[in-house]
């Protein structure tokens, strides 16, 4: 499982990490989407219409202000973003988060859905609701904005106290996932059995190879007792009455 940033080429991406389970933050969001078939606006300034409503116009990267900017983002309901955030929420169903790029996911990947929407329409945030259940150990989700580093000013308290759910559910994720890998790598120990049982094994494959031995014809057959042979027969008459059931 991963978290954070994914370096590298779409097409390493795509077969490394389109199916893995984590958490992309920022660019690792994108990189993700693209390495599931989507693709990204390179420069959100240059290539989104100039001609947006004032109320509908987003700073997505203010240098002056790098780590204390926010903009608005409306939640989806019923994502795991509006799980989290939820009692942060009002009306509206808006939370302000940071926002540290220029590039975006422009077409967002078929498998995904959005979780948060900017105002000018830009995805904020997705996940694969088939590849979600942290308690399973299934997390495949993006987030362009980075919950960790949303914190008051001079404090180390979070915004919102959904800031953290992202990690606490991922870390739930890792552990659910990890107990399922020692389940299927567990090997069965070997059944042991009591003393009792052991002798009565032991007896069974001594009259097995009596028997072989007296149909082969061996030197020692004619010195076979009737009580020697009897575990076996009893036992593979027992097996067959079970099998004729």
């Amino acid at each position: 499982m991963s978290i954070g940033g994914i370096r590298g080429n779409p097409a390493v991406a795509r077969k490394r990490h389109c199916h893995r389970q984590g958490i992309r933050i920022c660019r690792g969001s994108q990189v993700l989407n693209v390495a599931c078939g989507g693709t990204l606006y390179q420069d959100i300034g240059k290539e989104l219409s100039k001609n947006f409503p004032p109320e509908k116009k987003v700073v997505h990267m203010d240098y002056d202000n790098y780590d204390g900017h926010r903009h608005v983002v409306n939640i989806v309901e019923e994502t795991p973003l509006h799980q989290w955030f939820e009692e942060s929420l009002q009306d509206n169903m808006e939370i302000r988060v940071n926002s540290y790029h220029h590039q975006r996911v422009k077409r967002l990947a078929q498998r995904f859905k959005p979780m948060a929407y900017a105002p000018d329409g830009l995805i904020e945030g997705f996940y694969d609701p088939d590849a979600y259940n942290p308690e399973e150990g299934k997390f495949i989700m993006g987030l362009q904005f980075h919950p960790e580093r949303m914190r008051k000013v001079n404090s180390d308290e979070f915004d919102y106290p959904g800031c953290t759910a992202a990690y606490k559910e991922f870390v739930k994720a890792v552990v659910a996932y990890q107990k399922r890998l020692n389940i299927i790598k567990r090997v069965p120990t070997s059944l042991k059995l009591d003393k009792e049982l052991e002798q009565k094994r032991n007896v069974i494959v001594r009259s097995f190879s009596l028997a072989r031995n007296l149909y082969e014809g061996g030197d020692n057959a004619r010195q076979l007792k009737e009580s020697d042979l009897k575990p076996g027969v009893e036992f593979f008459e027992s097996n067959v009455a079970l099998s004729v059931q």
